[in-house]
């Protein structure tokens, strides 16, 4: 069964106003699952804002919004953020008007990858705004080498390989409040896609 850890059966929204969450360990491929879905015409990758700087390839407002740390703190002291969270002394937030935008004014799904203190508050901000939500967890069965050159790929420095590393054991012990999980060196990314498509999307065919 590809789906595991099931917790409770989902009541599939008529219209397509559904918020993906993706979230997980490093090198999970949270990234490239989230960039496959937002090829559907249907669905929207939510875009946050860092102040960290560009990674090579990496564009301003299609991979993120690269603000200043001063403008980000005055936006989230402002109230404009939805979430935000921290990892190497950089900042990462989602306005709520990109959530907005996407699930009520354009009736899009919306996917997003999160940690999942972030996923806590778009659950919370997405019941009092009456948007459907459905959490995905993805983890890997590989050991630690195997995330670390995956990271190096990425080009994450030693420091951040260590911090993520860190956080990753933390953020697994919680991945049971997810709705879906999904084990990354056993599944294709398409295939995880596949499954999250036919779950939001049921009568529709997924290409």
């Amino acid at each position: 069964m590809l789906l595991t850890d099931i917790k409770d059966k989902i009541n599939l929204p008529k219209q397509p106003r559904t918020l993906i969450v993706l979230s997980g360990g490093s090198g999970t491929g949270k990234t490239t699952v989230a960039n496959l879905l937002a090829k559907d015409p249907n669905i929207t990758k939510l875009i946050t804002s860092t102040t960290r700087s560009p990674r090579p390839g990496e564009k301003h407002g299609k991979d993120y919004y690269f603000i200043t740390k001063k403008v980000f703190i005055e936006e989230l002291n402002k109230g404009k953020l939805l979430e935000h969270t921290i990892y190497d002394r950089n900042y990462y937030g989602l306005h709520k008007k990109v959530i907005d935008l996407i699930l009520g004014k354009q009736q899009k799904h919306g996917v997003i990858s999160v940690d999942t203190k972030g996923m806590r508050s778009l659950k919370d901000y997405c019941q009092v705004k009456g948007y459907k939500i459905l959490t995905f967890w993805l983890k890997v069965r590989t050991g630690q080498e195997t995330i670390i050159e995956r990271m190096k790929s990425r080009g994450a420095t030693r420091k951040e390989i260590t911090s993520r590393l860190n956080f990753e054991k933390k953020e697994s012990q919680i991945a049971k409040k997810y709705d879906y999980t999904f084990t990354t060196d056993e599944l294709h990314p398409e295939e995880i896609v596949r499954e999250i498509k036919t779950t939001i999307m049921p009568s529709q065919r997924c290409q």
